[in-house]
């Protein structure tokens, strides 16, 4: 049965206003931002480390990897100053306040995120999408059922935090990834990384969406 995993990673003291090494942007939301250059020599802002129980992993909203447009509505590449300590200073904030982000892909909407300490979760190397399944046979054009939803799981963060009608009991997940689906495929993986499922509604519709693990 797949279970819903996280990443082993310790508490920080708080970084505001200090330069200590240690910290990083983005750990009073639960992850760590970080700059690099994209694939254009551009530079950009991305998710580098998501700490379970935080706040971004509850979002159900981000993954590892992701790349960050706007921070409370700045593009935070906008200054000639762009660097790490910028970041800091457009993260600063008391905890029990919200922050801003979104994500640089069409479409998505701003998703604030509350500075807090994360829950205290276990840990385990890979995740799951927090589902039990079963593999349908051939005759019936294959796919595998999902049979219950669990809770705390991906897909059940996802339906609750997301606009978009989720996958449910009954479904029929036809594709992962853009491959067909069957009883073996990977639906374990890297902890907060991002996975595209395709399925059938119970009552013969189609939905197609993504799931951070």
């Amino acid at each position: 049965m797949p279970k819903f995993g996280f990443y082993v990673q310790d508490l920080l003291s708080s970084w505001r206003g200090k330069s200590d090494e240690k910290t990083h942007p983005g750990q009073d939301i639960g992850c760590q931002l970080a700059l690099r250059k994209s694939a254009k020599g551009e530079t950009e802002v991305f998710i580098k480390k998501i700490v379970p129980g935080g706040s971004a992993a509850l979002s159900a909203a981000f993954a590892t990897g992701d790349v960050i447009a706007e921070i409370n509505g700045i593009n935070p590449l906008a200054k000639d100053d762009s660097s790490m300590q910028s970041l800091r200073t457009l993260l600063d904030g008391e905890l029990g306040t919200p922050v801003w982000l979104k994500r640089k892909v069409h479409g998505c909407a701003h998703v604030p995120l509350i500075r807090r300490k994360p829950l205290s979760l276990k840990s385990t190397e890979l995740a799951g999408l927090g589902f039990s399944f079963k593999k349908q046979a051939v005759e019936m054009d294959g796919g595998v059922l999902i049979t219950a939803v669990h809770p705390g799981g991906a897909l059940w963060l996802h339906g609750q935090f997301c606009s978009d009608a989720p996958l449910r009991r009954g479904d029929l997940i036809t594709h992962i990834d853009g491959k067909r689906a069957r009883g073996d495929s990977p639906f374990k993986g890297d902890p907060f990384s991002r996975v595209r499922l395709a399925g059938q509604r119970a009552e013969d519709g189609t939905n197609s969406q993504k799931y951070p693990l």
